[in-house]
């Protein structure tokens, strides 16, 4: 009798629009723990909604857009500007099911 492996199943959690993640820098805890952190959730393959609004240094914004903008390139994945200060990071696998397509095109800005 031959067993054969299963199929290794892939699991989605809804939509990338479902599955997005609003999230605001906390400028009273280290920047670097939460960009580790926010590369971890891009790398599983959530979209991540970042808000730089609390960070005060034009130069931690710059390095913390550089540090997410690099995890996202090496996935394969692209960066939108929505606004001066909020970034959509997320994985070119996000991008197929169309829903983000569609909230940055309600957004009304995109590069």
């Amino acid at each position: 009798m031959i067993i054969g492996r299963k199929k290794k199943e892939i699991r989605k959690l809804g939509s990338a629009f479902d599955r997005l993640l609003n999230y605001t820098f906390k400028k009273d805890e280290d920047i670097n723990s939460q960009l580790l952190d926010l590369a971890d959730i891009v790398m599983a393959n959530r979209p991540l909604l970042a808000n730089f609004e609390e960070i005060k240094s034009i130069g931690e914004v710059n390095y913390a857009i550089s540090f997410l903008s690099g995890v996202v390139y090496a996935l394969g994945g692209t960066v939108y500007s929505l606004g001066n200060e909020v970034r959509l990071f997320a994985t070119g696998e996000a991008f197929e099911d169309g829903t983000l397509q569609k909230y940055i095109k309600d957004f009304g800005k995109n590069e």
